[in-house]
Order: C-alpha cells, then sequence, then structure tokens
C-alpha cells in the first residue's frame, strides 16, 4: 500500500509541476516577447528551449549580433528535467520555435507529429554561408544516425529528417594522470584491466569511476553493445518482430555486469540520484579518479581543475572482446515544433547552429561539430581518448531498445535500474518489467 500511495504522490506532483512550469513559461516568456516586440519594428524574437547548455548560449549571442533582426528567448533546461519541461510546453501549446532534442525523445515527437519535417530544406536547401547545399556541408554519417532512430516508425518517416545533428558526440572516460601515475597505473586496454585499476582506486580512498541518474542507461547500453552486437548485427529488428526481448541471456549479462560493478563499490553511493554537475564536482574535488561524460564537458574540466592535476582520458575498453562504440553519434539535435509560428526563421536558426560560421569560434574548440570538416581543433591527452572512442563507430540509439519511448525510458532510469542495483528488483523482474512496458508502450502502439 505505501508504495501504491508514493506512485500516486509523484504523479500528481509531476501533474502540478508541469503546469506551473507551463504557466510560468507562458506569462514570463510571452511577456518577455511582447516587450521584445514592442517599438522593435519588425524584429522578431526566437524562443528557444535547450537541454545541450555550454556553448549553445554563446552561439545564440554571436547569432543576434550577425542578424540584428532576431531576438533569442533562450532557456536552458538540464537535460534530467528536460521531458517534464517540454511535456509541459507541448501539453498547454507553448512550444518555442527551436527546441533541443535526441534520440531519447526523437521517436515520441515524431510518432506524435509535434516536429517539422526538414528534409526538403535539408537536401535542396542552402546552408547558411549560401555556398552549398545544406546537406553537402554536414557529415553524412551524423544525418544517417539521426535517421535511424525513428526508422522503425516505418516508412513513412524513413530518411526523412526531423531533426538536424549539430555536434559529433562521443563519450570517453577522463582521469588524472597524477593520480595514476602515483599508483602505478596505465590507460587499460582490456575489461579485465579496467577492473584491475578500479580495485587499486578504490583500495587508495578514491571512488573509482562515475555514474549518474540522469544518464542511467548510459552503462547498460554500452556492456549490451558488447554483449547483445552478434544478436543484433545479425538481425536488427530481433526487438521489433519479438525473436529477442529483455529477458534474453545477452541482455541479462550485460545487467548483472553493472550490478556486480555496483556491489563491488565502483561507483558513487550517489550515483542513483545524483546528476552530472555531482559527478564533475567530485571529480574536481579528487574524490572520484575516473570521470565517463561527453567531451562538451572538457571546457568546464580544464577551468576548474585544481593544481597538480593532469587531465587525460581513454576509449573504454570492451568487456567482450569486441571494438568498442561510443556512445553519442547524432545525440545532440535541434527541431523546429511543427506549431511554430517562425518556421523560415527557426530553420535560418538551426543552420545557423550546423554552419561553418557557428564552429569557427573560439567557444567550439572542445568540441567535433557536425560537419564534414569535423577534426578536432584540440588534439592532445585530454581529447585523444573522444577521438578514439568515435573511430569505431556509434552504440545505436535504439539498440536494446530502452530508449524506444520516454516512458519506458524514464522508468527504466528512475525505477527499474536504481530498484535492481538496490537489490529489491531481481533479474528476473527487472527485464519483466521492461518487456512488460516495451510491448504496452511500443509494441501495441505500433501495431494500431
Amino acid at each position: 500500500m505505501e508504495k501504491k500511495r508514493s506512485k500516486k504522490a509523484i504523479f500528481l506532483i509531476a501533474i502540478l509541476t508541469m503546469i506551473f512550469v507551463a504557466n510560468a513559461w507562458g506569462s514570463g516568456s510571452s511577456e518577455s516577447g511582447k516587450k521584445a516586440d514592442e517599438g522593435a519594428g519588425d524584429k522578431i524574437t526566437l524562443k528557444v528551449l535547450d537541454g545541450y547548455g555550454g556553448m549553445v548560449e554563446k552561439m545564440m549571442a554571436l547569432y543576434e549580433e550577425l542578424n540584428p533582426d532576431i531576438t533569442i528567448d533562450y532557456e536552458y533546461v538540464p537535460s534530467n528535467n528536460y521531458y517534464a519541461k517540454f511535456t509541459a510546453l507541448n501539453v498547454s501549446g507553448q512550444l518555442p520555435d527551436v527546441i533541443w532534442t535526441n534520440g531519447s525523445f526523437l521517436v515520441e515527437q515524431v510518432q506524435s507529429g509535434v516536429l517539422l519535417n526538414l528534409t526538403d530544406e535539408l537536401m535542396n536547401g542552402q546552408c547558411y554561408e549560401g555556398d552549398a547545399k545544406w546537406i553537402d556541408t554536414l557529415n553524412p554519417a551524423l544525418i544517417e544516425n539521426a535517421r535511424a532512430a525513428v526508422r522503425p516508425l516505418g516508412a513513412a518517416v524513413a530518411d526523412k529528417s526531423y531533426a538536424l545533428p549539430f555536434t559529433l558526440t562521443s563519450v570517453a572516460v577522463i582521469y588524472d594522470k597524477a593520480v595514476f601515475d602515483k599508483l602505478g597505473l596505465k590507460e587499460p586496454k582490456t575489461w579485465n584491466e579496467f577492473n584491475t585499476n578500479n580495485e587499486v582506486l578504490k583500495s587508495a580512498g578514491y571512488i573509482p569511476i562515475s555514474m549518474q541518474g540522469q544518464n542511467m542507461d548510459w552503462w547498460p547500453r554500452i556492456l549490451w553493445d558488447q554483449f547483445c552486437r552478434d544478436k543484433l548485427d545479425a538481425d536488427p529488428n530481433a526487438f521489433e518482430e519479438g525473436k529477442m526481448d529483455f529477458s534474453d541471456s545477452t541482455v541479462k549479462a550485460g545487467l548483472s555486469t553493472i550490478k556486480d560493478m555496483w556491489d563491488k563499490g565502483y561507483f558513487p553511493e550517489s550515483a542513483l540520484t545524483a546528476n552530472r554537475d555531482a559527478m564533475l564536482q567530485l571529480f574536481v574535488q579528487k574524490n572520484m579518479a575516473q570521470l565517463l561524460i561527453q567531451g562538451q564537458y572538457l571546457e568546464y574540466l580544464t577551468n576548474n581543475a585544481p593544481a597538480g592535476m593532469k587531465l587525460a582520458s581513454y576509449a573504454l575498453p570492451g568487456v567482450a572482446g569486441k571494438p568498442t562504440r561510443s556512445l553519442g553519434g547524432a545525440s545532440e539535435q535541434w527541431g523546429v515544433p511543427v506549431k511554430s509560428t517562425h518556421h523560415e526563421e527557426a530553420v535560418r536558426l538551426i543552420k545557423f547552429l550546423t554552419s561553418r560560421t557557428s564552429f569557427a569560434e573560439d567557444y567550439a574548440r572542445f568540441v567535433t561539430p557536425c560537419l564534414k570538416e569535423n577534426a578536432s581543433k584540440e588534439k592532445n591527452d585530454l581529447n585523444k581518448g573522444y577521438m578514439a572512442a568515435a573511430a569505431n563507430g556509434f552504440i545505436p540509439e535504439i539498440y536494446v531498445p530502452v530508449n524506444a519511448t520516454t516512458e519506458l525510458s524514464n522508468d527504466f532510469k528512475t525505477d527499474l535500474m536504481p530498484n535492481y542495483l538496490l537489490g529489491i528488483y531481481s533479474l528476473d523482474q527487472i527485464t519483466a518489467k521492461m518487456d512488460q512496458l516495451y510491448k504496452e508502450t511500443y509494441l501495441d502502439v505500433m501495431k494500431k
């Protein structure tokens, strides 16, 4: 009974929060938009909702500088709170003109008709600089990666672009070379070496490596890419066609491996609820020895690393001996809601966000842009792991389909995985619950 009352309370709080957020956006943003338009002649205000952060606000400022006829009403929401904010705005009919999205949200957004189809403009329109077709300036592997996420929705959306990637994102392990040197450790080349390092780091009083609640799917997806690869590469539609499910032995192998890491104390005790910022703090405070994170946070680390810390990175080795693929790829994307009243201006802003002009600035020095000319500007120990992580390609966003629907993704991160690691759910219970959610929120919906 306690559990049922708790869920009801949480649901009520979530609904009230969404209503509050929607009203706050509606009253605050519409008023600011009204003031921006009053006395500004033909100046247009574009509302932007961002879940990426970092350099994006600087991109927006540069765009306003280069386009004085545009005012950007920009809001950043951390990714762990992004879906609640997006849902509140969508329910209240107040979606902005440009939204950040990724593979976890894109399928549902396309399926529900939220996003504008950008394919014609991508294929036939000019890039921001006006000297080439837009498509010809972008990394084709990222376009394919972005389209692959929605391909399971069927032929009507296959090979179409509803959002455009603006960075090539890879995930690698950041560590302090000074700590490794002091303890006689080397960058691991195998999973056994990785675990040996973790034991040494733990014995020396460090938290070995990061995990954060907002990205609770990261470690399972990395491990599934190793254990499930043979089956899913041979039959990519195995889950959709019912030939494979979450109770498969390879899926269980990935889950039991991460449970073993948790039981050995390799992750922070706060990992189940902590966010990325908390992990960054643990690392720069020298409480945690290794940080699994995206490359866009390298600037923060270099600016906040204490004296004596020597930052370096490596690509995580594969647990099953296969070449490792990285999380990421086209995980950071921009789209235009259908209900925006400024389609042309919104698309032009996305062209800028994916342009040579935008990525020529110093704020982009730690990222790999979406462009065909995508070489990183910083070639050193700090980003070499990211380059290596991307070299073998990327784990498909919808692979072992824990992110096939928002409901499944959210339940996995906030309920199923945390309670499995804590020993409240058994391995059989968590996989059975995942199978049920996948059927109810994805397979049954697809059949309608």
